[in-house]
């Protein structure tokens, strides 16, 4: 919800667009047996570069295992067509994940509340 406030115009279009792809994108990636992330993070690269406009990674994580686990569980999305997560599955994930080596704003979602983390991020794009 932030996010949409935070950004206005042609913008938020754009944004919603490329948000919309990311849950079918991201599921058909689950189905495959060796995931890599380098080649979908290599697009996002390029179209910045084909518009000459810089990328700017802001990745949110929750450090807290607990409040993480408690969130995983207790999220009822209701996407047609998609299964919900598990934590048995965020933690095969985790195991799978290949960390970001670009410049990035990490942002820890079990630290501090929405309000601050939406400012560092708005902070983090101007």
């Amino acid at each position: 919800m932030y996010r949409y406030h935070a950004l206005g115009g042609a913008s938020l279009a754009v944004f919603g667009s490329a948000l919309s792809l990311v849950p079918s994108a991201a599921e058909a990636q689950t189905a495959l047996p060796a995931v890599t992330v380098e080649a979908p993070r290599a697009a996002w690269r390029n179209l910045a570069a084909k518009y000459r406009t810089e990328l700017a990674i802001i990745e949110c994580v929750c450090v807290d295992e607990a409040t993480h686990r408690r969130r995983i569980e207790a999220r009822m999305r209701g996407i047609e067509g998609t299964s919900e997560v598990t934590w048995a599955r965020v933690e095969k994930r985790r195991t799978e994940y290949e960390a970001w080596t670009d410049a990035r704003l990490v942002l820890d979602t079990s630290a501090h509340p929405p309000g601050r983390l939406l400012a560092e991020a708005i902070g983090y794009l101007a």
